[in-house]
């Protein structure tokens, strides 16, 4: 071999050994960086692989993501969340603004700029950063997203899914949420029964038909029109009264989809007596949807709320386009302008993490403003609604409404119940008589169970027993069977106005939405947050606290077998429904003599009730002796504490739902016309801020006669008020 050979030889080899060098060394990083990611659980969605011909989807295929930047301080957020509840923090209903939050608890533009340059190395095109919105926009090609991600895509060319976690950097995995732009086989679906009835077109100009409770329209049988509503469930004499609801600016927000004839409403107010509603459109997504199937869920959540709390505007939050129900929540929210929000909505394929990382930054800003949210439970049982690909099914396995699972909301079921009427077909039945049951007519039945995805249980649901370790829906319920006894409604249907009877969740929450305007004028605070701890607390005093209790009915449906209504809370009905009265009354109070609890505190002024003398009568020829007088409170909540005198005695014991007053010494009563007086004094919470008379009366009961063999036993009741509030029952 020459001496050029051997040099070329060894030239090659050191070229070769220098290459292996390099190459060394650039793939070392990139295998460094591949292990210092970190996958984003619960993102693959359900409905993956529902997707009909699936294949990896092609390279060249345009996506556009959304990702969902991370709270800060979360830690602070949640101390933040109980502090505003509780009356002895110095934070305690003190809201906060949008612009507020986001300065404590939203992303940094370090942080939105990080993720951003991230996305920009990774080949993608950033479009926006929102910090409002807590996003950072950026498009790329399925090749792309698939090589940045670490992720694989499944599609048929129309629907597309990831089949598996997207990974991100791990020193940015604190600072990413979710998501968004990964699949398109989610949807949202309103909570209402798929088969409603309608009747014919309504004649032009119809004078308005009588409101009464024996109102019926051709085609359609009974059914309750709002005033049946507020008879059931004894919200009549409140109306009355003129306890109608908060006014501007306080308004009730509703979610919606589509847009809505303006005349339907009027239709519905002029055909069922109730005064003119103060409605606002605003478009949440930039223009409007046009009309769409949603348009019957608009109507429904607009009149109910509207029928429960007339003095209060209402707003119809519409959103449009793929994300549309999520933009109208979020418009709702940020406005910050309405107490309560509505949500008759489900969605079906959705991830997990977008109930976490997109939708639960948001219901936390509405927490800390003050906001107090309702979300419908479902109208398909222990079944729910799933995707099939494109649209939400009925599923074949229990399944929630993981929207309204979320902590920071209320969930509200549905009930069904057969009415009483007298002769002339007038109902005469009420929450308390009607003996309500879980929905489930065949047609629908009540959402209800335990949530998959926020599986850390909140505490207003800790220490009652309750089975499984995660969240459980719903919180309470309200009327939703379309068929028992179904609910008038009117709207815009095949080219024109018509009555219809419906139901389902989707009633039921925009009419408690309705309710907490009632409960927040006589609090005299347009902001109560969130209900749900105030709730918990009056359920589990039974239905002494208004919360009427559902005991009978479950939620089987389409082959699935669901949970039973039973005594105290369960996941069908919650703690049941309320009597609006009742329940106002003990909410004010908080239901306990305990520190208030969340939602709101008891009013620092109180009320005095002077009782009537109770005046007894020894007419036996024997000495009377009273060593103690008992009284027995049907609804214990009203009052913060009893007192009776006689004889120089006052007597105050702890409150309890039995009172029992020892007298020491004994009260002695003469023989053959001895008398002795008792006055019975009541200190009342709440509810002299709801416009009544700053002297309530109890009426007392003078020269009842008794023998040592017979007890006095007498009716005390309350006048002044737009309703009686209970009753008190006395006896030696």
């Amino acid at each position: 071999m020459t001496t050029k050979s051997k040099f070329y030889r060894t030239t090659m080899l050191m070229v070769a050994l220098l290459a292996v060098a390099i190459l060394t060394i650039s793939i070392a990083p990139a295998v460094a960086r591949a292990q210092s990611t970190v996958r984003l659980a619960g993102s693959v969605p359900s409905s993956a692989a529902t997707i009909p011909n699936a294949s990896p989807a092609s390279p060249t295929m345009q996506m556009e993501l959304v990702v969902r930047l991370a709270l800060r301080n979360t830690a602070a957020l949640d101390q933040l969340k109980r502090d505003q509840q509780d009356p002895s923090s110095p934070s305690y209903h003190q809201w906060l603004t949008p612009q507020q939050f986001n300065a404590r608890f939203g992303p940094t533009q370090a942080d939105a700029d990080e993720v951003a340059q991230w996305l920009t190395a990774s080949g993608f095109t950033v479009k926006t950063i929102d910090l409002a919105q807590h996003s950072v926009v950026a498009d790329a090609n399925a090749a792309v997203v698939s090589r940045a991600l670490d992720v694989s895509i499944a599609s048929n060319g129309t629907k597309f899914a990831n089949t598996t976690e997207p990974a991100v950097p791990t020193a940015l995995a604190s600072l990413i949420a979710d998501i968004q732009g990964l699949n398109n086989t989610f949807a949202v679906k309103p909570m209402l029964p798929d088969h409603l009835q309608f009747g014919p077109p309504l004649p032009a100009g119809q004078p308005g038909a009588s409101a009464s409770p024996d109102f019926k329209t051709a085609g359609l049988g009974f059914g309750f029109s709002p005033s049946d509503f507020r008879t059931y469930y004894n919200e009549t004499g409140l109306i009355s009264g003129g306890i109608t609801g908060t006014k501007a600016p306080d308004c009730i927000a509703l979610a919606a989809t589509s847009d809505l004839h303006g005349n339907a409403i009027g239709a519905f107010n002029s055909k069922f007596g109730l005064p003119p509603a103060h409605l606002t459109k605003v478009f949440a997504s930039g223009g409007t949807p046009g009309f769409n199937g949603a348009e019957i869920e608009a109507a429904l959540d607009v009149e109910y709320s509207h029928a429960i709390a007339p003095a209060t505007p209402v707003r119809l939050y519409i959103g449009k386009g793929v994300n549309d129900l999520q933009d109208a929540i979020h418009r709702a929210v940020t406005d910050n302008a309405c107490g309560t929000l509505s949500i008759s909505f489900g969605y079906c394929g959705e991830p997990s993490s977008f109930f976490t990382g997109t939708l639960a930054p948001i219901f936390s800003l509405a927490t800390t403003q003050g906001q107090s949210v309702f979300v419908s439970s479902g109208d398909q049982g222990a079944a729910g609604i799933v995707s099939n690909g494109s649209k939400c099914v009925v599923g074949t396995s229990q399944n929630i409404n993981e929207l309204c699972a979320n902590p920071d909301v209320t969930c509200v079921g549905g009930t069904e119940f057969f009415p009483s009427y007298d002769p002339k077909n007038r109902d005469t039945s009420t929450v308390h008589t009607a003996l309500e049951a879980a929905w489930g007519d065949g047609v629908g039945a009540t959402g209800g169970g335990e949530s998959v995805v926020f599986t850390t249980r909140p505490s207003y649901q800790l220490g009652l027993g309750l089975p499984g370790t995660n969240r459980l829906v719903p919180d309470v319920s309200l009327g939703a069977s379309e068929a028992n006894p179904g609910f008038y409604i009117v709207v815009f249907y095949k080219g024109a106005l018509r009555i219809g009877k419906a139901g389902g969740t989707s009633l039921s929450s925009p009419a408690w939405a309705g309710y907490s305007r009632i409960i927040a004028g006589v609090a005299n605070k347009a902001k109560l947050g969130p209900f749900n701890q105030t709730l918990y607390t009056l359920g589990a005093m039974g239905s002494s606290s208004g919360l009427i209790d559902v005991i009978s009915g479950n939620n089987s449906f389409n082959g699935v077998f669901g949970f039973s209504a039973g005594p105290g809370y369960d996941e069908t009905s919650g703690w049941g429904s309320p009597d609006m009265t009742e329940t106002l009354i003990s909410f004010l109070g908080g239901g306990s003599a305990a520190p208030t609890p969340a939602s709101l505190s008891a009013p620092k002024n109180t009320q005095i009730a002077d009782a009537g003398d109770l005046t007894i009568t020894n007419t036996s020829t024997s000495t009377l002796t009273v060593n103690s007088v008992t009284v027995a409170i049907s609804r214990s909540a009203i009052f913060k504490s009893l007192s009776l005198s006689s004889g120089g005695q006052t007597v105050t014991p702890k409150r309890n739902k039995t009172m029992v007053f020892t007298f020491s010494p004994p009260i002695s009563i003469a023989a053959s016309g001895g008398m002795a007086t008792f006055t019975l004094g009541a200190t009342m919470t709440g509810l002299a801020q709801a416009g009544t008379p700053s002297s309530t009366q109890m009426v007392g009961v003078v020269g009842v006669s008794a023998t040592t063999a017979s007890p006095v036993v007498e009716n005390v009741t309350f006048e002044g008020l737009p309703t009686s509030l209970g009753t008190i029952t006395l006896s030696h």
